[in-house]
């Protein structure tokens, strides 16, 4: 359940547009691919009939009212899909041959490909994630006692701003205190059931953890009806205990159609936005003020996409998911900057939760984007506290104290915002260790940042500001590293790169609180190279690098890092998250190594792939060796680094309704 309400944001329309995508230098992939030349461094029950809320007519509900009038009809069973073959016949045409000539004899990931994959059939669209199965009603009989009401008479639509279909049909999503493991899981149909009859005329289509969001649809007004009296009275279902609503941050119902049409209007609305120049002035509950405050007004126009949730579409569906609540995404600045309404509720493909977010920052003056950051944050939080998400805040380590100061002013504001019970931990710097071979960097920096002692310092310097943010003293502490570290032994010990010294002095000073964090990407692994033979293929690569078995190369890697951890600490078992790993299609610009030339390796069937074993992983790194506690996958949407494309994300930008991944 959120926080009690401080929020000075409280009452604030969308302040700007969400652009289709941002063009700017992009941060989550900004420390992680510096330049070109820096890829080849770093791969060193049964169901009771309930009483009606409301009634059609708005008067009191009979003890024995039926479901109400609409009815949701279920799709067929998900077909076996018959052309994964076409989809992925240069990996599986030679599977057994590279296994053995990789070392991997038995691949359960790459095996499973054919098998692996389904189509969604017919299935309704629901953003919320429930199948249709499991929205059909079945009917019994039960004695609910009526619960008194205010509602109004039920008001055919027509006003407002809504877009809607002939019957003014929208979806909306009402949130309930409670554990959804305990109360709903094992009685998810039931629940649905003795829900929708319980608010019809509503239809109750979903409903899933965080803490109980019930997804519903309907008329706008007849939502807007209900939610109030819920506020009142609560939801009592037969087979349920009662509910008690959250109430909503918007208060509203949300304008998704359920089938859309022509909107009333296609001119945005413009607002203007008071914007200032200073970050201690715009959040009242900082306590903070500044006597340097420039004032000025923005004119933009009103959020053209729908408030969440958001699912892409997709033909596929992959059911084999493993460890989902130690998965995470990592949020790309085209989604943060651009369309932070749309960020998934479910990992893609799947009817699984996104339960945590890696941030890679909380704001950058640099985004080229219409919104407002008030907006932006205020989305985020949304979010995260719908669908009880934890977060992995993050701040930047560069060769500007100016910055950094700044950027850490962000990011302890946000932290406050969203409130400590959501703080998976905090990153300090990501990849620090190629900040060497950045473009225009000054030898001053270079010998600063690790000899100097300028990262370690500000590094003890967050963790004391967070000695001043309640609930946030004791969180979790990182840095982000790649590959390039294991350059040395146990790890590179440079004048230009102290990793080794660096991490034995964190690891002295934050004892157990310290997490090791790791990004690994087989996509840019510089060692893997063309076949041998007269073809010039590259099947060896593709099925080490796609692959999750234990002899791949993300696992050999990951292992290879616990090694050295415990060359530091001593330990077998201290935390290692994960901090991305993901696969671009298109080809990123950025890549440079041998596999440029390699035509199958950045193409849709490898995202599909990888994507897929990522999600059946188990975390796992073999024998008597610790498992990864926590991974993140990079992205939602493509994004620029440094202005370069990668295609890194699992949709294609803030435009984009349907996933990247089809299987037509």
């Amino acid at each position: 359940m959120p926080p009690p309400s401080n929020d000075p944001f409280a009452g604030d329309n969308a302040t700007g547009a969400e652009a289709a995508a941002t063009s700017g230098p992009s941060s989550s992939g900004a420390d992680r691919r510096e330049a070109q030349d820096v890829n080849q461094l770093r791969q060193g029950s049964g169901s009771s009939e309930a009483t009606p809320l409301i009634t059609a007519n708005g008067g009191p509900a009979p003890a024995t009212a039926s479901r109400g009038s609409g009815s949701v009809v279920a799709a067929p069973p998900e077909q076996q899909s018959s052309t994964s073959m076409c989809k992925v016949v240069l990996m599986l045409a030679c599977t057994m041959a590279i296994a053995l000539a990789a070392g991997i004899a038995a691949s359960p990931f790459i095996l499973s490909k054919v098998g692996g994959l389904s189509k969604a059939g017919s299935e309704q669209e629901n953003p919320g994630g429930g199948s249709a199965e499991e929205v059909k009603s079945t009917t019994s009989s039960a004695f609910l006692t009526p619960v008194a009401s205010a509602i109004k008479p039920l008001i055919s639509a027509g006003g407002g701003d809504e877009v809607t279909d002939a019957r003014g049909e929208v979806q909306d999503y009402l949130t309930f205190d409670g554990d959804y493991d305990s109360i709903i899981s094992q009685g998810k149909s039931q629940f649905l059931d003795e829900c929708s009859q319980r608010l019809a005329p509503l239809q109750c289509l979903d409903v899933r953890a965080g803490s109980i969001v019930v997804q519903v649809a309907g008329l706008a007004s007849v939502i807007t009806q209900v939610r109030e009296a819920l506020d009142k009275v609560g939801l009592s279902l037969p087979g349920f205990p009662q509910l008690k609503v959250v109430p909503s941050t918007s208060g509203k119902a949300s304008t998704k159609a359920v089938t859309t049409a022509k909107p009333k209007s296609t001119t945005p609305e413009t607002t203007g936005i008071a914007l200032t120049s200073t970050i201690t002035t715009t959040l009242s509950d900082t306590g903070t003020t500044s006597s340097k405050t420039q004032t000025a007004t923005l004119t933009t126009s009103t959020n053209p996409f729908p408030p969440g949730p958001f699912e892409c579409k997709s033909d596929i569906s992959f059911k084999a998911a493993k460890m989902m609540d130690k998965k995470g995404m990592a949020l790309d600045d085209t989604t943060m900057a651009g369309c932070p309404s749309l960020i998934n509720v479910n990992w893609p493909h799947t009817k699984e939760n996104i339960s945590s977010l890696r941030l890679f920052k909380s704001w950058d003056e640099g985004w080229s984007t219409t919104l407002d950051r008030k907006y932006v944050w205020k989305q985020l939080r949304d979010y995260v506290w719908r669908n009880n998400v934890k977060v992995l805040y993050g701040t930047m380590i560069s060769c500007s104290e100016e910055q950094d100061d700044q950027d850490w002013q962000y990011v302890r504001e946000l932290m406050k915002y969203i409130g400590s019970e959501y703080a998976m931990g905090l990153a300090v710097g990501n990849e620090v260790e190629l900040i060497q071979y950045k473009p225009n960097i000054s030898r001053k920096c270079v010998d600063g940042m690790f000899s100097g002692g300028y990262f370690f310092q500000k590094l003890a310097s967050r963790a004391d500001d967070l000695l001043d943010l309640e609930g946030f003293e004791d969180i979790p502490l990182t840095t982000v590293m790649g590959g390039y570290v294991l350059a040395g032994n146990p790890f590179i010990n440079t004048k230009e790169c102290g990793a080794l010294a660096f991490l034995k002095r964190v690891v002295e000073r934050f004892a157990g609180r310290w997490v090791f964090t790791w990004n690994v990407y087989p996509y840019f692994t510089p060692e893997f190279q063309m076949d041998q033979g007269i073809f010039h293929s590259c099947n060896q690569a593709m099925m080490k690098a796609v692959n999750f078995a234990i002899p791949s190369q993300l696992p050999t890697m990951l292992r290879d890092f616990r090694a050295r951890m415990k060359a530091i600490t001593g330990q077998d078992d201290d935390i290692m998250w994960l901090g991305e790993t993901g696969w671009s299609y298109p080809m990123a610009t950025t890549l440079n190594t041998a596999m440029r030339n390699c035509k199958p390796w950045s193409t849709v069937e490898m995202l599909e792939l990888y994507y897929q074993n990522f999600l059946e992983w188990d975390l796992s790194l073999g024998p008597n060796v610790m498992g990864v506690d926590h991974a993140f996958y990079f992205s939602f949407r493509d994004s620029q680094n440094f202005g370069a494309h990668e295609g890194f994300g699992l949709e294609t930008d803030c435009s984009s309704t349907h996933c990247k991944i089809q299987e037509e």
